[in-house]
């Protein structure tokens, strides 16, 4: 799911154990209280410091949502079951998506290869997500990864997971070792990293992300009356394909004006699409220089 999280919400940040818990509002969930890693955190402060607010994506496990019904979370299939009455009645969902309330919100746009699909995502958590993924994708030692917070931790935790599957022979693995030492152990004697050979070839998931989501976890999240009436499913199938409905590209002519009605700038973004399946290996310094997205 995708939040903005304000000044307020990290005025109210609970440091528990190594994870730090915020709370924050949103129109579809409530007041969710979400958590997550001190590295995370100080760069997502670092960003609501200086911008007022931020829009980040929160993963399932990291979210505990008020208890009562919600609808399926963002990219999941319809269950068939009746939504909840809230969000059936018309007049309780148009509250949801008042004008304005999106202000100052700039959104990347694009159709890509798939003409069927458009995608819409905060210009912010594009940046995030893509500064990480390409400092992955083309880091050669674990020095390269320290470029990038979110890399840092997607690796660390990595590393945790193989730590509690290890083997009694793994000499280089003993009792006692956290994965946060153990990724200081690889920086420190410059050990070459591949995101393959960390991740395994089934890892994709942990540190690829998906631009389908992410589109469909902002709009879901923050404009759920405009999501219902113009998603549509996803048709696609295959061994590792995951299906996640869609806002229909020959529909923005009607999406894009809805969206700049609460509030959005839309910023048409040319290959947006490819980035997301391929970034350039400059990327990372493109975003930190300002000349990506393009403006």
């Amino acid at each position: 799911m995708i939040i903005r999280v304000t000044r307020q919400d990290m005025a109210g940040a609970e440091h528990v154990e190594g994870r730090v818990y915020i709370t924050v509002d949103t129109p579809m969930y409530g007041r969710p209280r979400v958590w997550m890693g001190p590295e995370s955190f100080q760069a997502l402060r670092d960003v609501v410091g200086q911008d007022g607010e931020a829009w980040c994506e929160v993963p399932p496990e990291q979210m505990q949502r008020e208890d009562r019904p919600v609808p399926p979370a963002a990219g999941g299939r319809p269950s068939g079951k009746a939504a909840p009455a809230e969000l059936v009645d018309s007049e309780n969902v148009e509250d949801l998506d008042p004008p304005g309330s999106l202000a100052g919100t700039v959104v990347l746009v694009d159709v890509g290869d798939d003409p069927e699909r458009l995608f819409v995502i905060p210009a912010n958590v594009a940046r995030s997500q893509l500064r990480t993924y390409a400092t992955l994708l083309h880091a050669g030692t674990y020095r390269d990864v320290l470029a990038d917070n979110g890399a840092v931790e997607t690796v660390v935790a990595a590393l945790g997971r193989r730590l509690d599957e290890r083997d009694e022979d793994e000499e280089d693995l003993e009792d006692g070792l956290s994965a946060r030492d153990l990724f200081d152990r690889r920086v420190a004697e410059d050990a070459s990293f591949s995101a393959e050979a960390v991740f395994g070839e089934e890892g994709w998931r942990e540190w690829c992300p998906d631009h389908r989501a992410a589109t469909a976890g902002f709009v879901s999240g923050s404009a759920p009356r405009l999501w219902e009436r113009f998603r549509e499913g996803d048709g696609g199938w295959g061994i590792d394909y995951d299906p996640v409905d869609r806002l229909p590209a020959a529909d923005q002519d009607r999406i894009l004006p809805t969206l700049q009605a609460l509030g959005c700038e839309i910023l048409p973004c040319p290959g947006l699409d490819q980035q997301y399946r391929n970034p350039d290996r400059d990327l990372a310094a493109r975003i930190d220089a300002g000349e990506w997205p393009p403006k």
